[in-house]
């Protein structure tokens, strides 16, 4: 009798020696787990630092960048083959008065991984002088910025989550618009667009622009901007991508 209680308190100590042995590493990987987590939520949440949000010479340049994005197709070849000197004289161009409202994604992309070096070529054509302001605007869009639509003075706006453009047209390659044009009938179609980046001067910016207007009407492109006397001129464009 005495035997066997020894060999069930043996047993017992074993089995409770495992469990702490198999509890440490269990404990260690949940720790790690919700360090990982609280990490990922951390950098996904709206950041409340002044820093991290776009100030009103982002909403000046977006404003602009977004309104000569959208001239008249027929000035689009005049604007950006014109001598450089020559595009203070863009207020003759013919704006849009088809476009009642445009949707814009509520929030910047994040997404620019790196400028190609056909981008840098392209922009070579007109401007050789800025590559270093070219290739900031990836480091400026590490992360998402929320965007105040009231602050876009040049179209009439109404902000769109990414989640809703994913489900109002059935997929992330955004096939089909039915369900789109059925909620915003007035809408012209979706514009993202980056967070500028400037150069030490802020007289010269760059921004990424994205256009959706139906599957086979889509493009994404990158726009140079000078100020010349108060305003922000276009004065070179990249297509990056067309669909």
């Amino acid at each position: 009798m005495k035997q066997k209680k020894t060999e069930v308190f043996r047993r017992t100590a074993v089995v409770a020696h495992f469990n702490k042995t198999l509890m440490k590493p269990i404990t260690i990987g949940l720790i790690i787990i919700v360090i990982i987590l609280t990490g990922c939520f951390l950098k996904d949440s709206s950041p409340t630092n002044s820093n991290y949000e776009l100030d009103s010479l982002d909403y000046v340049v977006i404003s602009s960048a977004i309104e000569q994005y959208f001239f008249h197709p027929n000035t689009l070849s005049h604007r950006f083959q014109s001598s450089f000197d020559s595009l203070a004289g863009i207020d003759r161009a013919i704006k849009r008065e088809d476009i009642k409202m445009l949707l814009i994604e509520d929030s910047t992309i994040n997404y620019l991984d790196s400028v190609s070096q056909y981008v840098h070529r392209e922009h070579n054509v007109i401007d050789g002088s800025d590559s270093s302001l070219t290739e900031k605007i990836v480091e400026v869009n590490q992360n998402r910025f929320k965007i105040d639509n009231s602050k876009i003075t040049t179209f009439e706006t109404r902000l769109i989550s990414n989640n809703e453009i994913r489900t109002l047209l059935d997929s992330i390659i955004y096939y089909g618009a039915d369900k789109l044009y059925k909620k915003y009938p007035t809408a012209f179609g979706i514009i993202s667009c980056s967070k500028p980046a400037f150069n030490t001067n802020k007289d010269r910016a760059i921004i990424y622009l994205s256009f959706y207007n139906d599957p086979d009407s889509g493009h994404g492109d990158f726009l140079w901007l000078k100020k010349v006397d108060s305003k922000w001129i276009v004065y070179d464009l990249v297509f990056l991508w067309v669909s």
